[in-house]
């Protein structure tokens, strides 16, 4: 059953690609991902209110959708076949290796996704823990937490891990939703490059470009959510630059808003480049059009994005009295130093998390030059109304997740920037529209919030956006050998991710990896490869825990611990498990559960008492302490 989101996904692009041939294979395509995302959120959202998550619903729900396409794509078979014929790729043979590469990063990202667990610290300490909470719960609705993001963050990626971990009856699938966005962020992006006019060989090398992103090749085999908004907001540009390409706007329009709610629904981060996006919607676009297509289809866009984010906003209001912030995440992460400096500040510290090099003393000069600009500024480079998390310093290169720069996709694109614009008169006006609109997006960014050490996972959108900005400057710049080997540096630079990513590595890189390979570990230890510290205590409680058939569990963890192997260890999803927390004073408490009562309680920092919710005290470890039902083990 897992297979038929996927499969609803590619019967639904050839569906598009039989009725509208006109718009190519592509962009059909990103149509095809923006309806998917769309029926999921909507389907999780109509079968979230009257708690009808299910494997059988959710198979049933996607299996009809299949059977539907399945009809239209035999009703239109014979244009389908000529369209397929007619989209036959021809290259070189130099631009067919670049190919056969790109099917490499790929294949090897996600052998990564399918052998490594869900892993990543957001991922055990929100992502899955809430996606199990909503899955024990048949529905997306709040429940109590003492991890409020849980509840509170934008679920949009979440939805869809939701729906593979349910059909899959677990979490071997749930890192191929990042992979799938990759996949079509990096063909979208060169159907972008398309539509700016871009000739071969640009197309493939801003799809080169895309494929050999550090963070991207990293998120890829993960459950982190940033290639899922690039994936839409390259749904969204296309549509933008879709519109000024044809005379009868309305669809493109339409796609725009369901691509836009979608990036909402899936993080706020989305938002400046979807600022930029309209900006660059309305002055090159709207204004040429009739006033009945532009209101028409501009009304449609905004009630798709509305309503995609509706559920959402909703619960955000009920639990924390606002529909967007989540009680504190805008003191969190929201600028509050929005002048020249603030801005000056984010942007250079910013850019400055993709420029460490192997040498430290480069690293430390860079760290002396950006300190000592803020000196000039007036402004402390870590004051805490700019800056989220961390202290600044230039890294050297890690394969570390969190912290994965991207040195060489930087210098490329400062430089194809400055490409565009020196020969601006030589390039279709689109592309440098294009450009601004990019570049302004990410000044936006750095505009609305704070620094934090942590913060190039957010920039992945921004560097696939400007992926065709890169290769229409690498295709004009040099020659097609030339071009070539820019892409083959690109391809080489990115294989320290490809094949040794810190915590799921194939080839454990020296000074690197914090656990052994991922074609050789078993799985349980990858799952707290980020984590060491808990394998033990939280093994033992489990292994108690179901030894005495004991099936009603109460948590009481800190804020920022993982959750998530508890409930693997424990077996879930599993009819009957039922894992809830032990909370007070919180803003989701009053969503908790007292009946039936505990058999288990995991309680970690919690005072050396003898009893807890009426069961006593069973093992310890470190911090953690387990009380359990008597006469049932443990």
């Amino acid at each position: 059953m897992v297979i038929l989101p996927g499969l609803f996904l590619i019967l639904l692009w050839g569906f598009l690609l039989a009725r509208h041939p006109r718009q190519g294979a592509i962009r059909c395509l990103t149509r095809a991902f923006v309806v998917t995302g769309v029926w999921l959120v909507l389907l999780t959202e109509g079968l979230s209110l009257p708690g009808w998550i299910s494997r059988l619903s959710l198979s049933a729900a996607w299996g009809l959708g299949c059977l539907v396409l399945v009809f239209g794509v035999i009703a239109h078979r014979a244009r389908l076949a000529d369209r397929l014929a007619a989209r036959a790729f021809t290259a070189t043979p130099g631009q067919w290796g670049l190919v056969a590469a790109l099917g490499v990063v790929f294949v090897v990202t996600a052998v990564v996704a399918w052998l490594a667990p869900p892993q990543t610290w957001d991922s055990l300490n929100y992502h899955m823990a809430r996606v199990a909470h909503w899955a024990q719960l048949h529905a997306v609705r709040p429940f109590a937490t003492g991890i409020e993001v849980q509840n509170s963050r934008s679920p949009g990626a979440e939805f869809g891990v939701l729906h593979l971990y349910v059909l899959a009856a677990g979490d071997r699938w749930v890192n191929f939703i990042e992979w799938a966005a990759m996949a079509g962020s990096v063909i979208g992006v060169a159907g972008l490059a398309m539509q700016l006019g871009l000739r071969r060989p640009a197309p493939l090398l801003t799809a080169v470009y895309a494929a050999t992103i550090p963070m991207g090749i990293v998120q890829a085999s993960s459950t982190m959510t940033d290639y899922v908004v690039a994936l839409w907001l390259v749904a969204t540009a296309g549509e933008v630059i879709g519109m000024a390409r044809d005379p009868s706007p309305g669809g493109a329009v339409v796609y725009a808003g369901a691509g836009a709610g979608l990036a909402m629904v899936t993080k706020p981060t989305a938002a400046p480049y979807l600022l930029a996006l309209f900006l660059l919607a309305v002055v090159g676009v709207w204004r040429t059009r009739p006033a009945r297509i532009r209101w028409a289809g501009t009304a449609a866009g905004l009630v798709l994005l509305l309503a995609l984010n509706l559920g959402a906003w909703t619960r955000n209001t009920v639990i924390y009295g606002d529909p967007l912030t989540g009680g504190d995440q805008l003191s969190v992460h929201a600028n509050q130093v929005r002048d020249v400096r603030g801005l000056v500040s984010n942007t250079v510290r910013n850019v400055a998390l993709h420029l460490g090099t192997p040498s430290p003393h480069v690293n430390k000069a860079l760290t002396l030059g950006v300190l000592e600009l803020h000196r000039l500024l007036g402004l402390d480079a870590n004051d805490p109304r700019t800056t989220a998390h961390g202290v600044f310093e230039v890294d050297e290169p890690t394969t570390n997740e969190n912290k994965t720069g991207n040195l060489v996709h930087l210098l490329i694109g400062v430089a194809a920037a400055g490409y565009v614009v020196a020969r601006r008169k030589a390039l279709d006006s689109a592309v440098l529209a294009y450009s601004i609109a990019v570049l302004g997006g990410f000044v936006l960014f750095c505009w609305v919030f704070k620094w934090q050490v942590f913060g190039s996972r957010y920039h992945l959108p921004f560097f696939v956006l400007l992926a065709p900005i890169a290769g229409a400057a690498i295709g004009r710049a040099f020659s097609w050998r030339g071009s070539l080997v820019v892409g083959w540096v690109m391809l080489l630079a990115s294989l320290p991710w490809l094949i040794g990513v810190a915590s799921r590595p194939i080839v454990p890189l020296p000074g690197e990896a914090n656990i052994g390979s991922v074609l050789t570990e078993p799985r349980q230890d990858l799952l707290f490869a980020n984590g060491p510290y808990l394998e033990v205590p939280y093994t033992e409680m489990a292994r108690a825990i179901r030894a005495a058939q004991c099936d009603t569990v109460w948590v009481s963890l800190a804020g920022n611990q993982a959750e998530y192997p508890l409930w693997v260890l424990l077996g879930a999803p599993r009819d009957g498990l039922w894992i809830e927390w032990n909370v007070a004073g919180t803003p989701s408490a009053k969503f908790a559960r007292t009946e039936p009562a505990p058999c288990a309680v995991i309680c970690e920092g919690c005072e050396n008492t003898d009893r807890v919710a009426g069961l006593p005290f069973a093992w310890e470890y470190d911090t953690f302490r387990l009380y359990l039902a008597q006469g049932e083990g443990g």
